[in-house]
């Protein structure tokens, strides 16, 4: 939890620095406002979006019957909307998720859904807990390093539509992983 009160707090309008090189007029469309609060760089990385979906309850909630490629076209969709940038240029794309047993197919899909080019390069985080600020500090990695100029980071999963590996499954891992309770804990689905 300290982690996200942290990445919020970066993300907060009155924290907004000057945009880098680059993002400058995405910045500006948002309607951000600079803040004199920093001192601003030609190196300052700037998130100039922050959406996701609503959460809804596994197997009985309202997104139930929504696949995890339809949820984060959606939001992919709206970020490109609310920023006024061309999916051209975006230099990567990173999805993080732990779920999901295609992530790199999923997340593809919904970035042609998103009208994002096959030019556009993404990846995939899987991490056990914080995929999606892992795949947001991947991007910001990217930006720092000269890789890109704008990125679009997420996270996405589905309770529902993924739900992982589970003790019926117990075939398919080595036995000894019941002998060991953090082992076994592996495999209750996160959320």
């Amino acid at each position: 939890m300290e982690r996200m009160r942290i990445v919020f707090g970066h993300i907060s309008e009155n924290n907004i620095t000057k945009p880098c090189v680059g993002i400058r007029e995405v910045a500006s469309r948002s309607g951000f406002s600079q803040s004199r609060q920093f001192s601003n760089g030609d190196d300052d990385i700037v998130v100039v979006s922050a959406l996701r979906t609503p959460i809804g309850k596994a197997k009985r909630g309202s997104f139930k019957d929504t696949f995890p490629d339809d949820l984060l076209s959606t939001v992919f969709k709206a970020v490109i909307k609310q920023t006024g940038i061309s999916p051209t240029q975006i230099g990567d794309i990173c999805v993080g998720c732990v779920s999901d047993p295609y992530p790199s197919l999923t997340a593809r899909i919904a970035q042609f859904y998103s009208d994002i080019p096959e030019t556009v390069p993404l990846s995939t985080v899987n991490r056990q807990c914080a995929s999606g600020l892992q795949a947001f500090m991947s991007i910001a990695g990217s930006i720092r390093s000269g890789i890109c100029d704008i990125g679009l980071a997420g996270g996405m999963e589905s309770m529902t539509k993924n739900q992982g590996a589970s003790a019926r499954d117990a075939t398919r891992f080595n036995p000894r992983l019941f002998e060991f309770d953090n082992a076994r804990d592996c495999l209750v689905p996160m959320g």
